[in-house]
């Protein structure tokens, strides 16, 4: 700062200094994230792929899902975000090892808000909308997630869906990888969001697609 002092003098270190604080500050309280939106039609083939270790598949429930209220943060009342979506006709499949609830993912046809990504997806007719992935860290070496993706494409082509859509965070690298080598997923499009207090637990600034 001296140095900058010494060269610019008074004037021109007091603007550099507030542009340096501006933008600390905007770090500090808000980020641009960026996602991209994957899809791919139904009829095509589902990888047949099972998780390395015995896993059940079961539709789940509020009381199954608050297992989870102390892992899935930065949420906010959450047994009541899961009763609005189980109200709402959502889908949630749930993974299950030796009774332990261990993944899931939910599974509609309607608009739905990503909380962590901040984007509300409104799916077109016959397309299914798969969100919230969710494995416990240590199961997911053991496939538990592929076959929760697989669980979901059966559901919507079973419901007579004809494509299936998805929204990846870009910071998701392996979630990347694997829609788009194991199961054909296309990036259709690119977006940024503005995240806001993310510290915290909030995320502003939602985009509609």
């Amino acid at each position: 700062m001296r140095h900058q002092y010494q060269t610019n003098g008074a004037k021109e270190f007091a603007i550099w200094f507030t542009k340096k604080a501006l933008m600390s500050l905007q770090a500090y309280l808000c980020d641009y994230h960026t996602s991209f939106v994957i899809e791919r039609a139904i009829d095509e083939k589902i990888p047949d792929i099972h998780a390395k270790l015995p896993v059940r598949f079961v539709h789940g429930s509020v009381d199954d899902l608050m297992r989870f209220r102390h892992i899935r943060k930065p949420w906010g009342h959450y047994r009541k975000i899961l009763e609005d979506r189980f109200r709402s006709g959502r889908t949630c499949i749930l993974a299950l090892h030796e009774n332990e609830l261990i993944g899931y993912v939910w599974i509609t046809d309607r608009p739905e808000t990503d909380r962590n990504l901040g984007l509300t997806i409104r799916p077109a007719e016959g397309e299914s909308y798969g969100f919230d992935l969710y494995v416990l860290p240590e199961y997911r070496k053991d496939l538990v997630g592929i076959e929760l993706i697989i669980r979901w494409l059966e559901h919507a082509r079973d419901g007579g869906k004809t494509k299936a859509i998805g929204v990846v965070s870009s910071k998701n690298q392996p979630m990347l990888v694997t829609t788009r080598l194991v199961f054909r997923f296309r990036r259709t499009r690119e977006v940024r969001s503005v995240e806001f207090f993310k510290r915290w637990g909030y995320a502003a600034g939602a985009k509609e697609l």
